[in-house]
C-alpha cells in the first residue's frame, strides 16, 4: 500500500513529505470569475492522506497554483515554504474522506450539462471500503488480536470506521459553495453508509447457525450467582465493573490521589481510546477526561482518567461511565436473566410505545403491516441519528404509500405477504430484550379509533425469535 500522511505531517521536514495532486476533470473558471462567486479554477485531490481531501486550486493564464499543474508540490516550491495558514487561505480544503474520493471520481459532460461518474460508483465504495479495512486489520494483526475472528475485527472495524466518515463528512460544510456538486456528495455518503449497514448485516447473518434462531456468539459469563448474557456480535464481551478485564472489552476502577477522586478506564483495544473519550466527556457528571498512557503489564497501552465534577458521588459518575461505554460498544448487550414481565396497553398506547423507543440504547427493528402514525415515526428518526440502529418494515399496499409516514432517512422495506395474503405482523424489537406486539398497528386509526391493545414482553428469548425473523423478512429478496 503507498505510503499515506496525516494532514499535518505535510511540508514538516523542508517541504517533505509533499501532498500528491490530483486535478479533477472538471473546472469551474471560465476567464474572468468562478459562476461561484470565487476565482477558483478546479479541485485538486490529495490522495496520498491517509483520509484524502480536495484543494480549491487558482487559474493563471496556463498555469494552476499552487504547482503549475504538477502532480506533487516540489520540496523547494514557494508553496511548501509557506504556513499551513497561508496554504489554507491559497488553496482552501473543501472536501474529506470519501465525500472527495467521490468528486474526484466525476466530470462535467458538457452535452448534458451535468456531471457523470467516471467509475461506477459502487466500485468506488467497494474500493475506499476495503482500503481502510486493510489498513484495520494489518493493525490489528499482532498475537493479542489472534483469538478474534475476522468477522469480529471486521465488525470492530465498522464502529470505528462510520465515527471517522460522520467526523471528516461534518468537517466538509465549505463545499455546500459547490451547491450541485455538494448535492451528488451527500447522495454518495447516504450510498456508503448503507453499504457498512449492508456489510454489518452481512456478517451478523453470516454468524447465525444452522438452526438460525442464535447467535453462535452470543457467551454466557459467570458473575457470582448471576449469569451475565451477553450479545456480543463485535467480539468485545461488555462487561461490569468487578468483572475481570481480561474477559472484556473494557473495565474501570474507581482511585483516589491527594484527597481526589478520579476513575480509570481499562481497554482490551486501546486503539478505541480516543473515540471512547469523546463519549465519556459528554456526560454531564464528568468534569475532564484524558488518555493517559498505562506502563502496568495488566492493562498496558492507552487508558481513559475521568475526573467527575466536585459535586458528583464518584461511584455514581462511575456508574454513568459503565452505562455510556456499554452503548458505545454498540453490538452488545448486557443483561442480568431477569424473570420474564409482561405488561398490557388498552389506551394511550402511542405514548408509551415512544417512551420505550426513547429507552433504546442500541437497537430497534419495527415490523408492522400498516404504519400511519407520524409521531411515532419522528421518534424513531430521533433515536436513528443518535446512533441506533433502526429498521422499518411495512405491508406494501395503497395505504401505506398514500398515508404512510415519512422515514426516508432511515432503512425501510416495504414487503408483500409471502403466502398469497397481507404481511400482517405488528411487532417492534427494542435491543434484543423486549418486544411490543399485539392487535395495534401503528396507525391515527388505531390511536384515535379502534378497540386495540398491545402487549410488552420482557423476554430475552422471545426477542431473539422475534430478531430472527426480522432478520429474515428485511433481507430476503
Amino acid at each position: 500500500m503507498e505510503n499515506l500522511y496525516k494532514e499535518e505531517e505535510f511540508y514538516k521536514d523542508d517541504g517533505w513529505p509533499t501532498e500528491s495532486l490530483r486535478y479533477c476533470d472538471y473546472r469551474f473558471y471560465n476567464g474572468h470569475i468562478s459562476e461561484y462567486g470565487e476565482d477558483f479554477d478546479q479541485f485538486v485531490l490529495i490522495d496520498n492522506a491517509l483520509y484524502p481531501y480536495i484543494r480549491l486550486v487558482k487559474k493563471r493564464g496556463s498555469c494552476l497554483s499552487p504547482c503549475g499543474g504538477m502532480t506533487v508540490v516540489a520540496r523547494s516550491g514557494t508553496y511548501a515554504r509557506k504556513t499551513d495558514e497561508e496554504r489554507d487561505k491559497d488553496c482552501p480544503k473543501i472536501a474529506w474522506g470519501f465525500a472527495a474520493v467521490y468528486l474526484a471520481n466525476l466530470f462535467y459532460d458538457t452535452h448534458q450539462e451535468d456531471y457523470v461518474e467516471l467509475t461506477d460508483r459502487n466500485k468506488v465504495i467497494s474500493e475506499y471500503y476495503n482500503k481502510y479495512l486493510k489498513i484495520y486489520l494489518n493493525s490489528h494483526s499482532g498475537l493479542k488480536y489472534s483469538k478474534i475472528t475476522k468477522e469480529q475485527k471486521e465488525l470492530a472495524f465498522i464502529s470505528e470506521h462510520e465515527t471517522i466518515i460522520h467526523k471528516l463528512w461534518e468537517k466538509s460544510t465549505p463545499l455546500k459553495k459547490y451547491s450541485p456538486l455538494y448535492e451528488y456528495a451527500i447522495q454518495a455518503e447516504t450510498d456508503y453508509e448503507e453499504y457498512l449497514r449492508e456489510r454489518r448485516s452481512a456478517i451478523l447473518d453470516h454468524s447465525t447457525d444452522a438452526r438460525g434462531d442464535m447467535i453462535k456468539n452470543r457467551t454466557v459469563i459467570q458473575n457470582g450467582s448471576n449469569s451475565i448474557y451477553v450479545e456480543n456480535n463485535s467480539g468485545a464481551i461488555i462487561m461490569s465493573s468487578d468483572m475481570p478485564s481480561k474477559k472484556g472489552a473494557f473495565s474501570t476502577e474507581a482511585r483516589e490521589t491527594f484527597g481526589k477522586p478520579y476513575i480509570k478506564v481499562f481497554f482490551l483495544d486501546d486503539s478505541i481510546s480516543a473515540q471512547a473519550k469523546t463519549v465519556v466527556e459528554k456526560l454531564k457528571s464528568v468534569k475532564t477526561v484524558n488518555i493517559t498512557l498505562s506502563h502496568s503489564s495488566d492493562h498496558p497501552g492507552n487508558t481513559l482518567t475521568v475526573y467527575p465534577k466536585s459535586m458528583v458521588d464518584p461511584k455514581c459518575c462511575e456508574k454513568e461511565v459503565i452505562e455510556v461505554l456499554n452503548g458505545f460498544f454498540a453490538y452488545g448487550i448486557v443483561s442480568d436473566k431477569k424473570p420474564v414481565r409482561n405488561d398490557a396497553y388498552f389506551n394511550g398506547i402511542a405514548d408509551k410505545i415512544i417512551n420505550d423507543l426513547d429507552g433504546a440504547r442500541v437497537s430497534i427493528h419495527v415490523c408492522i403491516a400498516w404504519f400511519t402514525n407520524q409521531r411515532i415515526a419522528d421518534k424513531l428518526i430521533e433515536k436513528y441519528k443518535e446512533g441506533i440502529d433502526v429498521k422499518v418494515i411495512f405491508y406494501d399496499d395503497h395505504t401505506n404509500s398514500k398515508f404512510g409516514v415519512n422515514i426516508d432517512k432511515i432503512p425501510y422495506k416495504a414487503v408483500r405477504g409471502t403466502r398469497g395474503g397481507i404481511m400482517h405482523n405488528k411487532y417492534c424489537i427494542i435491543d434484543n430484550q423486549k418486544v411490543i406486539t399485539g392487535s395495534y398497528n401503528w396507525s391515527e386509526k388505531a390511536e384515535n379509533k379502534n378497540d386495540e391493545n398491545a402487549a410488552v414482553m420482557y423476554d430475552y428469548d422471545r426477542a431473539s425469535d422475534y430478531s430472527v425473523e426480522f432478520r429474515k423478512m428485511f433481507n430476503s429478496k
